[in-house]
């Protein structure tokens, strides 16, 4: 379904806005901005998703209810935004670098301004029209090869009324149309291998086989791309290799992904069909934590058993991500004991405070302007649900240490510091409190002057 019931008035724009009331933060680099406001108190959260190699959600708190948001979703060619509330699907749109959108569905009906309304409003009519819920294939069918006869059709139907439908649209929107077409229907060919069981070599070669659905950047906008490319990585490589589900299920995940990645290297004619596999396969050894992105990265690096770049990429990635601690009742303690060698400066915010997203933006630049300095940035997220800050602030570019905390852990600033309005920053240099309500981000040359001031002290 296209868009939500006319009882949920829904009104999405991607440009750059203030006053809103809740803001979730995603991009870096270039992006496109998404705002909007949900009128029905019932699905007071929204869900963002869009594609890399993995699918990224960002879940509003449903303190939103009623108000309007913000969300930065990175971007670096046409992308496919899907937007989401209580399990429906609100809105797909199509967004580039730079530009922007306006979507007002207060009546059930969306119209569209800005840079990319003309894309997006032949969307939309191209997504009413044709119907794709419609088509739902039999999983009972007997044989793989029989039922990707019946997907082979459907595609050729498809494609027959897309060229029809699209007919006079920009070539950027074929392409997508094409490759939502292709990979939606992969999706059939992998729940027919889960819903029947199938994981031998055969059976899944010719649901997954590459000339209907290939592993092809062009189809990099559609979101049903990645969950194809997630489907081969798990099906023929992790849960479908018996050697790697083997070393999984013993917990020797090193030996596990080394192995996949061996496979991947011994299959796999392509180079770009190995770089893209193995990148996924090492974002899984990441999820696994303990060290084994680490370890994995170490042993295929040493064996060349992946491109330098791909390496890069992946471990510049595992770098990237936040410092996310839980605060206890030792934390300030020991930000007090360090605040004898550098200056502490405190980010106290909440996920529902616009201000205080915009003045993240400010901080992170701070902390670039500073870096190499004797200051330590902190950041503590208060009054709000452990989703959405673990969320907000697991992105590459934040770097500073990253503490939640609930009821019982805001008892214990208040201990130290008592603060109820956000943002609040304040500092701390020499075992103590020297400003609890100092200069904000935003204010630049100011506040870098007055941290090198602090530190000058330290050093006397």
């Amino acid at each position: 379904m296209l868009l939500g019931r006319k009882s949920l008035r829904f009104m999405l724009t991607v440009v750059a806005t203030v006053g809103i009331n809740c803001f979730v933060a995603l991009a870096q680099g270039s992006s496109a901005r998404i705002t909007g406001t949900i009128a029905d108190p019932a699905k007071g959260s929204v869900a963002v998703r869009f594609g890399d190699f993995e699918r990224t959600f960002a879940t509003l708190s449903e303190s939103c209810a009623g108000g309007r948001f913000e969300v930065e979703v990175p971007v670096e060619r046409l992308t496919e935004v899907e937007l989401s509330s209580g399990g429906e699907v609100l809105v797909r749109v199509l967004v580039a670098p730079d530009q922007t959108l306006h979507i007002d569905n207060a009546d059930g009906s969306p119209t569209f301004s800005g840079t990319a309304a003309e894309i997006n409003a032949t969307l939309h009519n191209y997504l009413k029209k044709m119907s794709f819920g419609s088509f739902t294939p039999s999983y009972a069918v007997a044989t793989p090869e029989q039922f990707v006869a019946v997907l082979d059709r459907n595609i050729e139907i498809e494609r027959e009324r897309m060229e029809r439908e699209l007919s006079d649209a920009p070539e950027s929107l074929r392409r997508w149309a094409e490759a939502e077409i292709c990979y939606r229907n992969a999706g059939y060919a992998a729940e027919y291998a889960h819903r029947n069981r199938l994981n031998d070599s055969v059976s899944l070669a010719t649901l997954y086989n590459r000339g209907r659905f290939p592993i092809d950047t062009t189809g990099a906008v559609c979101l049903d791309y990645y969950a194809y490319l997630s489907n081969v990585v798990r099906d023929r490589y992790i849960e479908g290799d018996k050697l790697v589900h083997r070393l999984r299920v013993q917990r020797n995940y090193v030996d596990a992904y080394v192995a996949a990645i061996e496979r991947v290297v011994a299959t796999e004619q392509r180079a770009d069909d190995r770089e893209r596999i193995n990148a996924m396969i090492l974002n899984w050894a990441y999820e696994s934590r303990n060290q084994v992105f680490e370890q994995v990265v170490e042993r295929i690096h040493d064996r060349q058993l992946v491109g330098d770049e791909v390496i890069e990429r992946c471990d510049s990635a595992r770098r990237g991500r936040a410092d996310m601690r839980r605060f206890t009742e030792h934390t300030f303690e020991r930000l007090l004991a360090e605040s004898h060698h550098k200056v502490i400066y405190i980010d106290v915010w909440a996920t529902w405070c616009p201000p205080c997203h915009r003045e993240m933006k400010h901080l992170r630049k701070m902390e670039k302007r500073l870096e190499g300095e004797p200051v330590k940035f902190v950041s503590f997220c208060v009054s709000s649900p452990y989703p959405q800050w673990a969320l907000t602030v697991d992105l590459p570019e934040n770097r500073s240490a990253n503490y939640w905390l609930d009821d019982e852990a805001q008892a214990v600033l208040d201990r130290y510091i008592h603060i109820r309005s956000f943002p609040r920053f304040f500092v701390l240099c020499g075992g103590e409190i020297v400003n609890d309500n100092i200069q904000w981000p935003s204010s630049n040359d100011l506040i870098d002057g007055l941290l090198r001031g602090y530190y000058k002290d330290l050093e006397r």
